[in-house]
């Protein structure tokens, strides 16, 4: 083990300086943000796709209907932290008002209602 004295600073390595050090670290923080982003775009379109699929709740109103779309909001923030499950929740619903008649009040109360079971739970856990 070669140490190498810096300046002030003493830097144990086999023949690499500072600021090799500091790219390789850069390099593996933004593979990391890319697959951060790229699993949260995934979750979000698989989310937009399955609130198309709505069951009815018996003995309700007709426009009551249970859909699995905060699912992938929920799997997104117990594996990435619930800021990125808040992200999903964000972009299901604006995907969610190009095909719209409800003038934005239902999605703005599915991302009310999906922020307050996805990120209690993504801090949580």
């Amino acid at each position: 083990m070669n140490i190498r004295i810096i300046g002030r600073l003493c830097y144990p390595g086999k023949g690499k300086n500072m600021t090799t050090q500091k790219i390789s670290v850069n390099k593996t923080e933004r593979k990391l943000n890319t697959r951060k982003i790229t699993s949260t775009a995934m979750l979000a379109a698989i989310s937009f796709a399955l609130a198309f699929i709505e069951i009815p709740i018996p003995l309700s109103p007709s426009f009551a209907k249970f859909d699995l779309s905060d699912l992938p909001a929920l799997i997104g923030a117990f594996a990435f932290g619930p800021l990125e499950g808040l992200m999903i929740e964000l972009i299901k619903n604006l995907l969610g008002l190009l095909s719209s008649n409800t003038g934005g009040i239902g999605e703005f109360a599915n991302f009310c209602i999906g922020v307050l079971l996805v990120v209690p739970a993504g801090w949580i856990y």
